[in-house]
């Protein structure tokens, strides 16, 4: 908990909600679309109202869900039942006016706040655009009057890295890798103190080098840690490599729905292939711009654990590196239906220029 901003960890249940979800343009408020939402669920409601903001398209505008838990499902268009997923949240309560007046902090200053209590820190949401940030609307509904209470939830990936790096020991090592690996884990309680997660993290990776022999054990067990790939765009690609009928068709228009390159290399089976990192968004114009072969490294990766690692020089096991790999293992399983294998050719926290992998699809691929 930060004493100045209230910030605290919740483990959130999963809860069925029905809702609306619907474009917004710049300005417009989804207050509105929670008073809509309320006034025709009325008393199937069973808690607090929320929205969700799933992306944004500078033409069409913001991307946002309104839902409110309900206790049985309700399907009638425009509103539809689903099941939000249990999540560990970083949360923060905003109290006063919904718009910020007066120097008097609103909402957005709240929320801008929340975030800089995550990058300072040098924690690891989740990604935004797979495990949408919820803002639950406690108490408050005009938007005239001071008197809200608005809760910011965002989904946090360290206690799901975790909970997924002991599955992963488990599943190639049985429970005795496991607990030798994850040996003093639960000293880290909620993982806000990124130095003490540093430390941990280091040392375990060692564990790891020391107690499985092999590379495809300690490889498999960290690809299962990585951060989820977007549902909405695997879900497109996997039916577009199905209308497909062959990788090399489904290469040809890949590109198509999706900003990384995915190529074959001459001498390599049809089945592997082979792509490079993209820049770490956030920071890809300090990228563009750094002369300093650290400093581009740093602003290439995006792991804050190996960012750390590239500028201060200390030791950290290329292994973790396979945490890395494993967003491109969850995205091909999904797409293709088949276990990959994601291999780290190099990577900047070896010293290179960027992060590059080979994808070795199943052998009936190809």
């Amino acid at each position: 908990m930060d004493p100045e901003l209230n910030v605290v960890v919740k483990h959130v249940e999963k809860q069925l909600v029905a809702g609306i979800r619907r474009r917004y343009g710049v300005g417009e408020s989804a207050l509105a679309g929670v008073l809509d939402l309320l006034e025709q669920i009325g008393d199937r409601a069973i808690g607090a109202p929320m929205y969700m903001e799933h992306g944004y398209d500078e033409t069409l505008g913001f991307d946002v869900e309104v839902c409110i838990p309900v206790a049985d499902a309700i399907d009638s268009t425009p509103i539809q039942s689903r099941v939000l997923p249990r999540e560990t949240m970083l949360c923060v309560t905003h109290r006063g006016p919904y718009a910020g007046r007066d120097g008097v902090p609103g909402l957005g200053e709240t929320w801008n706040a929340l975030w800089g209590f995550i990058v300072d820190r040098k924690l690891s949401p989740e990604d935004p655009n797979a495990n949408p940030t919820r803002v639950i609307v406690r108490k408050g509904r005009d938007a005239a009057v001071d008197a809200f209470e608005v809760e910011i939830q965002i989904p946090y990936h360290f206690p799901v890295w975790i909970e997924r790096f002991r599955a992963g020991l488990v599943e190639v090592g049985g429970t005795t890798l496991a607990d030798e690996v994850m040996d003093g884990v639960d000293d880290l309680g909620d993982g806000l103190d990124h130095e003490a997660v540093r430390a941990w993290v280091r040392d375990a990776m060692e564990r790891l080098d020391r107690s499985a022999a092999q590379q495809k054990d300690r490889e498999r067990a960290l690809s299962l840690c990585s951060h989820t790939p977007v549902p909405a765009l695997v879900r497109r690609l996997r039916q577009a490599f199905q209308e497909a009928g062959s990788l090399e068709k489904f290469l040809d228009v890949l590109h198509d729905l999706q900003s990384e390159e995915y190529w074959r290399e001459d001498g390599q089976p049809k089945n592997v292939l082979f792509t490079e990192k993209l820049p770490f968004e956030i920071t890809a114009e300090e990228y563009a711009n750094a002369s300093d072969p650290v400093n581009r490294r740093y602003y290439y990766c995006h792991c804050a654990l190996v960012k750390e690692a590239i500028r201060s020089g200390e030791r950290l096991s290329l292994t973790f590196c396979n945490c890395g790999a494993g967003f491109y293992v969850r995205m091909w399983e999904a797409i293709t239906d088949r276990l990959v294998r994601v291999e780290v050719l190099e990577t900047v926290l070896g010293g290179a220029d960027r992060c590059r992998f080979a994808i070795h699809l199943a052998d009936d691929i190809a």
